[in-house]
């Protein structure tokens, strides 16, 4: 459902021994992997394996470079190899590094370890001032923020789902907003989007983020005539003028009190229990949409709704820039 109002917006195996589990590396064939003086630690870990690599105090220092050919090799052979990732880019300075640790990032977002060492690399290249993305970060970026509004939206459909009030979304625990940790607002942010709007990858990256998989039942959908559709959206188009008329109605004082994350889901969750008084399932409205696509082209009434809404989040969207 909150791909309908919002318009605009361990598998990788990674704890144990590096010694035991460099096979999962696809690096276990590598000789120059196999020398007893550059066996990493027991539980180094991601990040104690990076430091341990990149210390020229190490005995393991001597292998940098051959611990770099094999983690090429192997991403040769499978070019998201995550850990191979990592451990070419924990061999390597610089922009080469900061690369490596982003594209492994963006394939894994929920791989901190990465994403602080891609971070760290960015501090050590002082990409922090100068503010240059390459397109590998700015695929990280989306990957992180998709992953974070894909949290934040299954939070708020397990509230929904037991008709809890909006004032306890303060229970969830909800993830931070990730590009706070970039430096970047929603606006420069897409201003960033924008410089890569050519691109296809990240334009791939912008759908996924905006199009989350589906959470809904499709039997149920298939069931859900374009009438309970077009009334969704009106629920929708009610919550959004609500909240729009209390912030209208708040000083500038108070606005800035606003947490911008927390009302974006307080929107979500008052959308989902408005639908949910309709006694249709909100998670399946948005699979109801696909199917009846045809027919909605032609309903003028869901035409108005659905630009009601757009009007409407962009109105949000104004009020809410003040609190960035």
């Amino acid at each position: 459902m909150s791909g309908s109002w919002e318009v605009h917006r361990n598998c990788c195996g990674l704890s144990g021994s590096w010694a035991v589990n460099r096979g999962c590396y696809g690096l276990g064939a590598a000789p120059a992997l196999a020398k007893e003086s550059c066996t990493l630690p027991e539980e180094a870990g991601l990040l104690g394996a990076q430091s341990i690599l990149q210390s020229p105090c190490s005995e393991s220092f001597r292998c940098l470079a051959p611990a770099a050919e094999s983690a090429s090799a192997a991403l040769k052979l499978e070019p998201s190899n995550v850990k191979a990732l990592f451990l070419r880019g924990s061999c390597r300075k610089g922009a080469e590094a900061i690369e490596d640790f982003a594209k492994a990032f963006s394939l894994e977002p929920t791989l901190q370890e990465a994403k602080l060492a891609w971070l760290q690399a960015r501090r050590a290249l002082r990409k922090d001032v100068d503010d240059t993305w390459t397109k590998g970060e700015v695929l990280a970026v989306l990957a992180d923020v998709t992953r974070v509004q894909q949290s934040v939206q299954e939070a708020v459909s397990t509230v929904g789902q037991a008709h809890l009030k909006e004032r306890l979304i303060r229970q969830l625990g909800l993830p931070k907003d990730p590009l706070k940790d970039y430096g970047l607002t929603t606006d420069s942010f897409h201003q960033l989007l924008g410089s890569f709007q050519d691109d296809f990858d990240v334009v791939q990256g912008v759908q996924r983020m905006m199009h989350p998989p589906g959470r809904g039942d499709r039997s149920r959908a298939r069931r859900m005539s374009v009438q309970q559709i077009v009334q969704s959206h009106e629920a929708m188009v009610l919550v959004i003028q609500k909240m729009l008329k209390e912030l209208r109605q708040m000083t500038p004082q108070e606005l800035h009190l606003l947490d911008l994350q927390l009302l974006e889901a307080t929107a979500e969750l008052l959308s989902y229990l408005e639908v949910s008084n309709l006694d249709l399932h909100p998670e399946d409205v948005e699979e109801a949409i696909s199917i009846n696509e045809l027919q909605l082209q032609n309903s003028p009434d869901f035409a108005k709704c659905s630009e009601d809404l757009a009007n409407l989040m962009q109105e949000l969207m104004d009020v809410t820039s003040s609190l960035q």
